[in-house]
């Protein structure tokens, strides 16, 4: 899979003025969030996750990467909402 240079920069363009861009992967450790996704689909997806979690595309649009692994999906809402200073109240 190819990631073609001029569809990068566009997207890149289009969030360049939202200052909430939040990439999601289970661990910092590519293997590991790469095996941790493959888990969750089938076997016709997992190239496409180990593309997507190993391609630097994302990490670069990304202002904020949080990472899952052994987190409930309130535990994640609440890290993403700390670290933007957001408050639920």
């Amino acid at each position: 899979m190819q990631t073609d240079p001029i569809l990068h920069e566009r997207v890149r363009r289009a969030l360049a003025p939202h200052p909430h861009v939040v990439l999601l992967l289970p661990s910092p450790d590519a293997d590991q969030s790469v095996a941790c996704l493959n888990d969750r689909v089938e076997k016709n997806l997992r190239a496409l996750n180990e593309h997507y979690v190993r391609h630097p595309a994302n990490e670069s649009l990304a202002k904020m990467v949080v990472y899952t692994l052994g987190k409930t999906p309130e535990e994640t809402c609440a890290e993403i909402l700390e670290r933007l200073a957001i408050s639920l109240s």
